[in-house]
């Protein structure tokens, strides 16, 4: 009997593998959003994933972090990581998740949308090659995680919001 091993990569085109690049310094980049309480946006992208709520970029109901890139860039995977005293949105166990892109700042379109049923648990990383994206074949300006739940009165904290570029 054989057995055969399952290999998953990332395609751009029938004849080119993607190429990712973590993006780790954000400091020449606008920080876009209104999650603006506690550490406040550039929280979320300090190389820090361990962060008390208190230290991270937090609002309470609807909310979104994100990066004007300045010019268009291609974001093929992303990770959000919640507070390590709280998770994504301690009000609940539950979190709606959408990633989407803009070259405006004002119409997003959504590339990717996840409701999490955990969101209380510290360590979970959320990416979106576990939820089956594996590839965004376009390049965009503004890159945002928009947060939500139910009433929209819950608390949100993101401590880290990671990117992948791809080539």
């Amino acid at each position: 009997m054989r057995h055969f091993a399952i290999i998953k990569r990332h395609w751009l085109a029938p004849s080119r593998a993607l190429i990712e690049t973590q993006i780790t310094d954000f400091s020449g980049y606008t920080k876009i959003g209104d999650m603006t309480g506690n550490g406040g946006l550039a929280a979320a992208f300090n190389q820090t994933t361990v962060q008390a709520g208190g230290s991270c970029a937090a609002a309470s109901g609807a909310c979104s972090v994100g990066i004007d890139f300045g010019s268009a860039v291609t974001i093929s995977r992303f990770k959000v990581w919640g507070s390590s005293n709280g998770g994504i949105n301690n009000d609940n166990n539950i979190c709606d998740l959408d990633f989407k892109w803009s070259d405006d700042n004002s119409s997003y379109t959504s590339i990717h949308t996840h409701q999490i049923t955990n969101a209380l648990t510290n360590s979970v990383t959320y990416d979106t090659g576990a939820f089956g994206v594996t590839s965004v074949a376009e390049a965009h300006r503004y890159w945002k995680l928009f947060l939500s739940r139910g009433a929209n009165t819950d608390a949100f904290r993101v401590a880290e919001l990671e990117m992948w570029s791809a080539a």
